[in-house]
């Protein structure tokens, strides 16, 4: 058997690699126009290998470095761990932004906690009573004062990133309103691979929450499982993977700047004060533009296209996006998703009844882009599945 101090510092050095080759692969991107999208993924990459770096040192317990050295890699780990969370908020929310809007001043208090935790460890570590033969003693037999600071640092590293996960759980529920707003296809857009995040990083604190429960009687800052250093390179794995092919959507759908009138409506998800405010359109103008609609969509059958866009079918009719949003919500009471999916499922209706061609070759025809979400419109509709209402038809 392997010695868990050894296993934990070779699934260290993997994520340190991995960080690594990610953080490069991300430097390259950084001067190009979404490089705002990719800077906060890059420093979280940096940031963990860094963090992987102190692992290492940490676990090794070199014989040779004074006590007050080897306790600085140990408390070094807490000010990278409080960065990590930040930094992958900067990240889902420059993915789920109108415009690319970079970091700015105020964004600064996001950081503050790792900037504090780094001062008073730094200044723990290298004053005279940290080499001092009454800082390094213990509290009891197993317990000394630099491990209540590590585990009291890390409870709070443990909040911080509760913060954060609803905080990007918030703002992906009205992005992926948002979404149905502009798509009739979202689910490459979703962001779906974030809740994997979330599930590992709950495992995570589950492990090492039981960790530190389970020695009490011994040291506090027991966080040296191998099965939560799994989680953690599994953690980096999928965001390695993930962040590096997910592509910004709002950016490029909103690049032509056809969409408002004003920069007053451009950035207003979040807080969006009059969606439509000085639209400057009449109820008959509305109903026009929905006439126009309804006939693009029914005789014209461009629900077919399997990406369409709002900004697509707005070109088609001639009328500004907004117009066209206003008059969805306003005159026929959808929005762009429900709009055209709805569509969507009564050609497949029709074609359900009258062919016998396959249920995934009529979801094509009738413009989704997958099996899954088919039955998903289609049962929103109708309450069954496609299979279920052929059947029903004979």
């Amino acid at each position: 058997m392997l010695d868990s101090a050894l296993v934990i510092t070779l699934i260290a050095a993997v994520s340190f690699g991995l960080s690594a080759f990610v953080a490069n692969i991300l430097a390259f991107r950084l001067g190009r126009d979404t490089s705002i999208v990719y800077l906060p993924l890059f420093l979280f990459f940096l940031v963990n290998a860094l963090l992987e770096i102190s692992n290492i040192f940490q676990l090794s317990s070199f014989a040779t470095l004074p006590y007050h050295v080897h306790t600085f890699f140990q408390l070094l780990i807490v000010p990278e761990l409080l960065l990590l969370p930040p930094l992958f908020w900067f990240y889902v929310r420059a993915l789920t932004s109108k415009k690319q809007t970079p970091i700015v001043f105020k964004d600064l208090i996001h950081i503050l906690p790792s900037l504090l935790s780094g001062l008073l460890l730094s200044g723990v570590v290298f004053l005279p009573l940290a080499k001092s033969d009454e800082f390094s003693s213990t509290v009891s037999e197993n317990i000394s004062i630099v491990d209540i600071l590590s585990f009291s640092l890390v409870i709070i590293w443990v909040l911080q990133c509760c913060f954060y996960i609803v905080k990007i759980i918030s703002r992906l529920v009205v992005y992926r309103s948002y979404l149905m707003d502009l798509f009739a296809s979202t689910e490459t857009l979703e962001l779906r691979w974030i809740k994997w995040i979330g599930v590992l990083l709950g495992s995570y604190w589950l492990l090492q929450l039981v960790s530190a429960l389970a020695t009490a009687g011994g040291s506090v800052a027991a966080f040296d499982e191998p099965y939560s250093s799994l989680i953690s390179l599994a953690l980096v794995w999928v965001l390695a993977v993930w962040g590096l092919r997910q592509k910004p959507g709002l950016s490029e759908e909103l690049a032509d700047g056809d969409f408002v009138e004003d920069e007053s409506q451009v950035e207003n998800y979040e807080g969006e004060p009059k969606k439509y405010y000085n639209s400057g359109l009449s109820s008959e103008q509305l109903k026009n533009i929905a006439h126009k609609l309804e006939n693009a969509i029914r005789a014209e059958k461009i629900y077919s296209n399997p990406n369409l866009s709002l900004r697509i079918l707005s070109k088609h009719i001639g009328i500004l996006p907004n117009y066209v949003s206003q008059a969805l919500n306003g005159e026929l009471g959808l929005n762009f998703f429900d709009f055209v999916n709805n569509e969507r499922v009564e050609a497949a209706k029709e074609l359900l009844k009258s062919s016998d061609a396959t249920v995934l070759s009529i979801a094509y025809e009738v413009g989704f882009n997958s099996r899954s979400s088919f039955y998903t419109a289609f049962k929103k509709v109708t309450g069954e599945t496609p299979v279920s209402f052929r059947k029903n038809q004979i």
